[in-house]
């Protein structure tokens, strides 16, 4: 399920086939995009995303690894009053694919006391029908992505990004970003861009309720 770097928005043959279990875009209708944030929060990027998108008036979702919202409680909490919703992106970064089924969902329940919320994306985008299953069982939402910009990818320019995202996004549309040290010089440039751009084609930015 991982894309290409010139697979910007994962093919809707995909999104079709797991669409009942998986949800991969919001429904069209209200010019909104869905902006999400993968595997902060981090202390050097998601105070800075977090600027950006109140400059906007943009709202979003973070999925936290729960080793670092551990670490940085006072970044949860800031990202719950500026009007954002929070998801679990494991405690650790684990590859489904490369997880025994049990180690996977006990990975993601250790985030409940830490990260308040249903919502899950798996790391990579890589889970098995099992943790899949298994994941539903235990009460989480499955939240993959209509488009990945690819900010943390060094051979993708930040130019190439923004290009791809302002010809990609659309009404509806999950988009996946990441607050972490290695994505944080591009993403830094390439959100601000995008935000005014989209703002101007008439769009508005929220989070996944």
């Amino acid at each position: 399920m991982q894309a290409t770097p010139m697979m910007f928005r994962v093919p809707w043959p995909i999104r079709k086939l797991f669409g009942s279990v998986c949800l991969w875009e919001m429904p069209s209708g209200s010019k909104t995009i869905y902006l999400s944030f993968d595997d902060g929060p981090d202390p050097l990027v998601t105070p800075g995303v977090l600027d950006i998108l109140s400059r906007y008036g943009a709202r979003a979702t973070f999925f936290m690894l729960g080793e670092k919202a551990e670490r940085h409680p006072d970044l949860v909490s800031r990202v719950l009053e500026r009007g954002h919703s929070i998801g679990v992106h494991g405690y650790t970064h684990l590859n489904g694919f490369h997880t025994p089924a049990a180690a996977y969902l006990e990975n993601a329940l250790r985030c409940r006391p830490i990260i308040s919320s249903d919502l899950y994306r798996p790391p990579y985008g890589k889970l098995t029908p099992l943790q899949l299953v298994w994941l539903r069982r235990h009460g989480f939402r499955v939240i993959m992505w209509t488009m990945m910009a690819y900010d943390f990818r060094p051979s993708v320019s930040a130019s190439h990004c923004l290009a791809a995202c302002l010809r990609q996004a659309s009404d509806g549309a999950i988009m996946v970003f990441h607050d972490n040290a290695l994505a944080s010089a591009k993403l830094l440039q390439v959100l601000p861009d995008f935000l005014l751009e989209m703002s101007g084609r008439g769009y508005s930015f929220a989070g996944i309720p």
